[in-house]
């Protein structure tokens, strides 16, 4: 597929443009990378606060085992956290790099891959965190925990075509950029974020079956908490999907591109 051909001829161009993207974000800070360690654990700490505290969360199944809920919260945050993290870039990605617009060498599909790279690397940091808390929890960990990174680059697939997708929309329709934080905060509670998707009501439980977040959250608790292995059909019919879905919108990203610089 031309999506791929062009990721993996222009794989050096793409890893320098990650590199520069996660360095410029914590140049000048004293901690620099560390903010990539401290700001998930503060988020965790609030919403483990909150919820298992304030409001008496449990998670079904393990009332009683300390550290569950939070390491099922942990899991949810590191997937949402990507998707929050691409989608909320993607509207301004073009306007933001209209110098290399115009420049017909440049691969612009690179923006939104580097966008992808930047919040999957960023989330390595954490599931580092996630592991050894599992480790110290649960007294040990499993071999299932080595599909983690799997369900990560299924799920990264997907958010690369949404970058793809919503990038493009949004150099023609402005409006994108005031939804895209509505659409996320949305997203978070829609997305069995702080709960199990068993919990959602028979009759509305469709939703989170189609809602990828939701899926791939499920998935990763699964193999990070659970100890189970995925399930097979989220490895091949989401592995597949994520496959179509990306090509897909690289193909439509591709053919609007050609008026991006009248627009911008």
């Amino acid at each position: 597929m031309k999506v791929f051909t062009s990721l993996y001829r222009n794989r050096e161009l793409l890893t320098r443009l990650v590199r520069r993207e996660v360095a410029s974000r914590y140049r000048g800070s004293a901690l620099g990378f560390g903010w990539s360690t401290l700001q998930p654990l503060i988020m965790l700490a609030v919403y483990t606060f909150v919820f298992s505290s304030v409001f008496k969360n449990r998670w079904p199944g393990a009332e009683d085992t300390p550290g569950i809920y939070t390491l099922n919260l942990f899991c949810g945050l590191i997937i949402f956290n990507i998707f929050a993290e691409v989608l909320g870039s993607a509207p301004r990605l073009i306007e933001a790099n209209k110098n290399l617009v115009k420049k017909v060498v440049f691969p612009l599909e690179l923006l939104s891959a580097s966008s992808v790279g930047t919040a999957v690397y960023l989330s390595l940091n954490s599931l580092l965190i996630l592991v050894g808390a599992v480790v110290v929890v649960k007294k040990g960990a499993g071999l299932e925990m080595l599909f983690a990174p799997l369900i990560i680059l299924i799920f990264g697939l997907m958010c690369l075509g949404l970058s793809w997708m919503v990038s493009a929309l949004a150099v023609y329709v402005k409006d994108i950029e005031q939804a895209i934080q509505p659409v996320i905060s949305i997203f978070m509670f829609m997305s069995a974020v702080f709960y199990p998707i068993e919990m959602i009501p028979q009759g509305i439980r469709w939703i989170m079956k189609i809602n990828p977040v939701a899926i791939s959250i499920s998935e990763f608790r699964r193999v990070m908490v659970d100890g189970r292995y995925p399930s097979l059909a989220y490895i091949l019919l989401g592995g597949l999907t994520a496959i179509l879905w990306s090509a897909l919108c690289f193909n439509f990203f591709n053919r609007v591109r050609r008026g991006f610089a009248d627009v911008i």
